[in-house]
């Protein structure tokens, strides 16, 4: 009956009998190769003595800490460093710099093999928050002033830069205004327009008819008469500030017309709305308000 007793020189010490096998792992995170002197003692039944030695260098192993999990927002960088200095790199991106920068969801991965050809991985997951929504009109907007912007995104905190906080404004000067919104998880938009004068608008009153519009403004629905002595196809088209079609329709032949157009998913402005004929055009100005 044998008794071995194994000093590792790392403050491990280990007992076994019979000469049963054991294992030992040693570590070194240091930057340069660590040696040991193990020492072994084995004692038979008799109680008698018996020593060996033995030494052994471990070589360092690289301390890869990618850091814990991360969020970000969309249209942000986010850096990782496997640090080593003087190592081979190898991301799961296929890149082999010291340094990545990543900008999309997923788990990233890196090994490291330092110069004494010990190896190392970690690895950590980015999630990538979409920013709000946000769309304030167009980047240009023609009307007659009051005219209110919407943010049309539900934020948490909104900062127009008139110093507002509210998700709406009632612009009363011509000039640039732009909006900043941010959510419940951090994330950011900006969106901006210019608000101008209204462009003119010339009737022409070769219809040979009669043209009736009500309401106007308008916040609903646009009710649209026409009457004339001959019968005539009429082409009714709805036109934005940005001279847009955003509505049109053409009526059978005929001498009297009655519809209704329904303007309520349309942003608050100033409209054209163009009549035409085979006898010309006439255009109305319609104004649209929420």
């Amino acid at each position: 009956n044998l008794t071995f007793t194994w000093d590792f020189n790392d403050g491990e010490i280990q007992t076994v009998y019979n000469r049963n096998t054991l294992s030992h792992i040693f570590e070194n995170f240091t930057n340069a190769p660590s040696s040991y002197i193990i020492r072994l003692k084995a004692r038979n039944a008799a109680g008698c003595y018996s020593y060996g030695t033995s030494n052994i260098t471990v070589d360092p192993t690289p301390n890869v800490n990618l850091g814990d999990n991360q969020r970000t927002c969309e249209g942000n960088l986010i850096t990782l460093d496997a640090k080593n200095e003087g190592s081979n790199y190898l991301w799961s991106t296929n890149q082999i710099t010291r340094t990545i920068t990543v900008s999309t969801e997923g788990t990233y991965l890196v090994k490291v093999t330092n110069p004494y050809n010990c190896s190392n991985t970690d690895d950590v997951y980015i999630t990538v928050n979409p920013k709000p929504i946000l769309n304030i009109g167009p980047d240009t907007v023609r009307t007659s002033l009051p005219y209110t912007l919407y943010s049309n995104t539900n934020a948490v905190y909104y900062l127009w830069n008139t110093g507002e906080i509210a998700p709406f404004i009632t612009v009363r000067s011509y000039g640039d205004y732009s909006l900043t919104v941010t959510d419940t998880l951090g994330c950011t938009a900006f969106d901006e327009t210019k608000i101008m004068t209204s462009t003119s608008i010339a009737d022409n009153d070769g219809l040979n008819a009669s043209i009736l519009l009500y309401p106007n403004p308008v916040v609903d629905e646009l009710n649209i008469s026409i009457e004339s002595k001959n019968e005539e196809v009429y082409t009714i088209e709805l036109i934005d500030p940005l001279s847009r079609i955003e509505k049109s329709l053409i009526t059978p032949k005929t001498n009297a017309f009655k519809t209704k157009l329904d303007v309520r998913e349309l942003r608050p402005g100033i409209y054209l709305l163009r009549v035409r004929n085979s006898n010309g055009f006439s255009a109305y100005k319609v104004v649209i308000q929420k």
